[in-house]
């Protein structure tokens, strides 16, 4: 992902889990990237609401995650375009 200290992840995968722990966190931590935690328990709603109110750079999760997202009720309720879809280039 090309993290460095000017992004801010959503991490909604649970933190007893590797992938929001390790990955999440780690990776966050390791860059100086902002970890932005949702809710404490996965709730796709929140997770729309918080990327778009924290100005998020980066949303971790899986594909069931990514599909619960974009099919819930409020997906077209909130901006998204904090979020980049490339790693910028690394100098």
């Amino acid at each position: 992902m090309a993290l460095t200290s000017k992004d801010k992840i959503c991490i909604p995968p649970p933190l007893f889990h590797c992938f929001g722990l390790v990955l999440g966190n780690i990776a966050v931590f390791t860059h100086g990237a902002t970890a932005v935690y949702a809710s404490e328990m996965f709730n796709p709603g929140e997770v729309l609401r918080i990327v778009s109110e924290e100005k998020c750079t980066g949303l971790h999760g899986v594909p069931t995650m990514f599909v619960a997202e974009l099919d819930h009720q409020d997906f077209g309720k909130y901006d998204y375009s904090s979020l980049r879809f490339e790693a910028p280039a690394i100098e």
